[in-house]
């Protein structure tokens, strides 16, 4: 895992009181894998009850007989569920990052119920890695296989994606999409302000719950991108409040500021990608550092995007 700074001491907390059971993860691939699929309704019998959230109540009817076993006779994901076996055969270290930050989730989000968690093969879904539905944390295990991984670069990912495909971003990546779902999607806003404070408000979550991950992994930088960052973050907030883009609604200009890619096209192709992400980060620490009575839950409930940024007092520092 490569990395540079990670948060300071002002997050460590102490766990000693907060216990978590021992961390499961169910992995549906490799019990669909072992399946005979000769006699697949019988043998979907004995992992129902295990796997009840993705087969449902109607697994045995016969159309969904034939979606599963077609999806199960498929060579493409047959030979990334090999792959994914080799690679990842078990998540032992994942497993213990999961439970650590667990604890921090309870100190935060005290009474909190934690999630079950699930992987399975995706097929290389790239927009849904990792989703929360009904408190299960559902990973596409096949989207975490490394960044050198081949057939990522056969089906046309680009490296840039790619490198963040990686088993060193799963649990942040878990810990995000914990985070959103005290957000209300409705209520976050539609300018550059707002979407930058609620990315921001997904890393503090994040960084907050795992405060030993390196700032590259939580903002998926590489080390020269987390430096260019950090040395031209006066240069951008200059430029976006030349150009009035803070209160602009803009929906090309905030892609550009929030939406992943190889670099921020504003600035060139030495840039790193989403600045808009890195300045709400700033704004929204500064904000939870200035206000300790405030609770992380109703923080990433405050939606006045405006009043965090007052508060945080936020001054990107001039370059040296």
């Amino acid at each position: 895992m490569a990395g540079c700074s990670s948060p300071g001491e002002k997050n460590r907390v102490d766990l000693s009181s907060i216990p978590v059971p021992e961390i499961q993860i169910h992995r549906y691939e490799n019990a669909l894998f072992a399946l005979d699929t000769s006699d697949l309704a019988a043998e979907l019998d004995r992992i129902s009850g295990e796997f009840r959230f993705f087969l449902g109540e109607d697994y045995k009817k016969s159309a969904n007989l034939d979606r599963l076993r077609n999806y199960l006779m498929d060579p493409f994901i047959r030979e990334v569920a090999d792959d994914c076996n080799t690679i990842l055969p078990d998540l032992s270290g994942v497993k213990e990052e999961l439970a650590q930050a667990f604890r921090h989730y309870l100190y935060y989000f005290p009474g909190a119920s934690l999630p079950e968690i699930y992987t399975y093969i995706s097929g290389f879904d790239l927009e849904n890695r990792v989703t929360l539905v009904e408190n299960n944390l559902i990973i596409a295990i096949d989207t975490y296989l490394g960044r050198d991984y081949q057939k990522y670069g056969q089906f046309g990912i680009p490296f840039y994606r790619a490198r963040a495909m990686d088993p060193a971003y799963l649990v942040t990546d878990c810990l995000r999409e914990l985070g959103k779902q005290y957000i209300h999607p409705d209520s976050c806003g539609y300018n550059l302000l707002e979407q930058s404070v609620y990315e921001g408000k997904i890393l503090l979550f994040a960084g907050l719950l795992a405060p030993d991950t390196p700032d590259t992994i939580l903002m998926k930088y590489t080390t020269r991108q987390l430096e260019w960052a950090a040395d031209n973050e006066y240069n951008v907030w200059a430029f976006i409040i030349e150009n009035n883009f803070l209160y602009s609604s803009d929906i090309m200009m905030t892609r550009k500021m929030i939406s992943d890619g190889p670099f921020t096209s504003y600035f060139g192709e030495e840039s790193a990608p989403r600045p808009g992400g890195w300045f709400g980060w700033k704004i929204v620490k500064g904000y939870y550092e200035k206000n300790p009575g405030q609770s992380v839950r109703d923080l990433l409930q405050y939606y006045d995007a405006q009043k965090i940024l007052s508060g945080s007092a936020y001054k990107p520092p001039r370059p040296s």
